[in-house]
Order: C-alpha cells, then structure tokens, then sequence
C-alpha cells in the first residue's frame, strides 16, 4: 500500500491520524480539508478538556 511504501505500518495509521489532528488541536491550527468535505472554512477539530483534581 502507499502508506506502507512511505515507511509507515498500515496497522497504526488511524493512531498517526489522530495524532497530527491532536497536534494541531494543541497549536491551534486548523486540521480539516474544507473542499473534501464540503465544510464552509477551515475549523480547529477536537477540544482539549484538561482533568481537574482535588488534593
């Protein structure tokens, strides 16, 4: 496959997926293709919900 061609396992494309869009969530980057989608304009995908704890 191309993935694999590329030097990348097949196996762990959906987690190197998740990663870069997580990567760019962080930097505040937009990470969606707006004419594959069909989306109006770019937008940051995901929250980041950071997890409060009592002492």
């Amino acid at each position: 496959s191309l993935v694999e061609d590329l030097g990348y396992s097949s196996d762990y494309l959906e987690a190197l997926c998740f990663l870069i869009i997580g990567n760019e969530t962080l930097n505040n980057n937009p990470s969606n293709v707006p004419n594959a989608t069909g989306a109006k304009g770019f937008a940051i995908l995901g929250q980041i919900s950071p997890v409060l704890r009592k002492r």
